[in-house]
């Protein structure tokens, strides 16, 4: 399964349906370059990744009516993988949050070194596939609980768009 650039294709992770679209950064300010977060927070160490949830589960829950169990549980564990892999390989980041007709979009920026040029993207979002000493379930984890991704990542860093779907399910 190969993957390029402006390209989207229908992954599985356990029978649900994620679209993954990868995009360079010139298409990524192109679509979400004039967007205003409704909130931003930085990412820069271990406690970012407990502090985020909370703060972006108290800001939706005051924002959103259909921020309720069970998508609410499943889309914060995502987001946790997200926040938790810009800790663990980049020097930090952000979590900007939007709010979409169908629920939050989220946009997960680091300022690391991109995810490795000489591997296949898509094998970044095959269970337990890890650059590092991990379980490799990060992307995996998104793919469930977001009905789509959006990758840009180059030697400036990743960013990663989580786009979840209330009204659905």
């Amino acid at each position: 399964m190969g993957c390029s650039c402006g390209t989207s294709k229908e992954l599985s992770a356990n029978g649900e349906q994620c679209t993954v679209i990868i995009i360079d950064h010139e298409e990524y300010e192109a679509r979400y370059g004039r967007q205003k977060p409704v909130v931003m927070f930085p990412i820069r160490g271990q406690s970012d990744v407990t502090l985020t949830r909370h703060l972006v589960d108290e800001y939706l829950k005051e924002r959103l009516s259909l921020w309720k169990d069970p998508a609410r549980a499943r889309i914060l564990l995502a987001l946790t993988e997200a926040v938790t892999n810009v800790v663990k390989h980049t020097p930090g980041g952000a979590l900007s949050v939007y709010i979409d007709a169908v629920g939050p979009r989220f946009h997960v920026i680091d300022r690391g070194k991109g995810l490795h040029p000489d591997c296949p993207m898509c094998k970044f979002f095959r269970k337990g596939f890890s650059t590092t000493a991990s379980l490799g379930a990060g992307f995996f984890v998104m793919m469930q609980y977001f009905r789509e991704i959006v990758l840009c990542t180059s030697s400036r860093g990743t960013k990663l768009v989580l786009c979840s779907d209330l009204k659905s399910g």
